[in-house]
């Protein structure tokens, strides 16, 4: 048998390309897992080699580089009202619903404790 030590890619650089791969398969895995992307479209690892001999043929620079494609989160829309405060100076806000400006009331009885108009809100059938 022979003792020559044949190039094996999973020996590479101690180990370094199949780490890099498994560093890029750990990205696709989470991108896949997301659920804003899109489900079924594929995601790409592509491993690039780079082999430039020397001008004796006798040996060779080798550089790698692993890279994935992964697909983008889904578009997201909304709507903002812009208007001007005050001072003038222009202001924007998220448009959730109802009509700019105008409050939202909280109509299953509890109070809201991030909304600091709860305490201009008068419950009626509380008042009595």
């Amino acid at each position: 048998m022979s003792d020559i030590d044949y190039f094996n890619i999973a020996k590479m650089a101690q180990g370094a390309l199949i780490e890099q791969f498994d560093v890029e398969f750990e990205k696709v895995l989470d991108n896949i897992a997301d659920p804003n992307t899109a489900a079924e479209k594929a995601r790409k690892i592509t491993i690039e080699f780079s082999i430039k001999p020397s001008s004796s043929r006798r040996t060779a620079n080798v550089s790698f580089q692993t890279k994935c494609t992964l697909i983008p989160a889904a578009k997201l829309k909304t709507e903002i009202a812009i208007g001007r405060d005050s001072d003038g100076k222009l202001v924007a806000e998220e448009f959730t619903g109802g009509i700019p400006g105008q409050m939202s009331i909280n109509l299953d009885g509890k109070a809201d404790e991030s909304d600091s108009d709860n305490d201009k809100v008068t419950r009626l059938n509380e008042a009595r």
